[in-house]
C-alpha cells in the first residue's frame, strides 16, 4: 500500500512539474516574441529617421 501512495504523490509531482515546466516556456516564449516585435519597430523607425535626415542632407 505504501508503494501505491508513493506512486500516486509522485505522478502528482511529475504532473505539476510537465505543466509548470509549459507554462514557464509559454511565458519565455511571448516575452521574446514581444521584444522582437519592438526591437523590430524601433529599427524601423530609426532607418526611417536616418533616410528623413539623409533626405534633408541633400536637399540642402
Amino acid at each position: 500500500m505504501e508503494l501505491y501512495e508513493f506512486a500516486k504523490q509522485f505522478d502528482v509531482i511529475v504532473i505539476f512539474a510537465v505543466l509548470y515546466g509549459f507554462g514557464i516556456g509559454s511565458l519565455v516564449y511571448w516575452i521574446m516574441e514581444f521584444l522582437h516585435w519592438c526591437f523590430k519597430k524601433w529599427k524601423q523607425h530609426r532607418d526611417k529617421k536616418k533616410a528623413a535626415v539623409k533626405e534633408e542632407q541633400n536637399n540642402q
